[in-house]
């Protein structure tokens, strides 16, 4: 008895998949026994004796998290974290300076900072509020610090723009 190997092999190339996944008609198994060349393979695919058997569900593969790659997450949420430290930190030492908090209160807030505790500025501000303290005085501070780094920073500007009106009449003259 003669095996269909040949022709398995020769119908995967002509539809392009694997041995696995080309289909004999059981019927037309005496047609396709006699199918040498490619050309009465097409034949046999154009007639329906031969099929392509429907793919079942393919699954991406996964790509692995390599050690470099673990490594410059973790430095990064590193990071922030410490940027976050950082900033809740100077607010804390704001708030001390100007008398809002004491320094009982200035160290405890600190370890909470460290532990956590707290996600961003404004959560900290919430957790003061609950402890019924007065941050009126921390929000003007900000706002004249803010008109002062506007003002600052339109002088520089105006400086700048009076530099060069000197250095373009400069080059008219010569």
């Amino acid at each position: 008895m003669k095996t269909l190997l040949t022709q398995k092999r020769i119908a995967a190339e002509l539809l392009k998949v694997g041995k696995n996944k080309v289909f004999f008609d059981p019927e037309r198994l005496v047609d396709i026994r006699e199918a040498i060349t490619k050309q009465d393979i097409r034949e046999l695919i154009a007639d329906g004796a031969i099929k392509k058997k429907p793919v079942k569900g393919r699954r991406k593969k996964k790509r692995k998290k390599k050690r470099g790659k673990k490594r410059k997450l973790k430095r990064r949420e590193r990071k922030t974290r410490i940027r976050k430290i950082r900033k809740l930190r100077k607010y804390i030492a704001r708030l001390k300076k100007l008398g809002i908090i004491n320094v009982k209160e200035n160290k405890e807030l600190r370890k909470l900072v460290r532990a956590s505790s707290f996600s961003d500025k404004r959560h900290l501000e919430e957790y003061l509020a609950s402890l019924k303290k007065d941050l009126s005085k921390v929000r003007k501070e900000e706002e004249k610090e803010k008109r002062e780094f506007i003002k600052k920073k339109e002088e520089r500007q105006a400086r700048a723009r009076e530099k060069m009106k000197k250095l373009s009449k400069k080059r008219k003259k010569e």
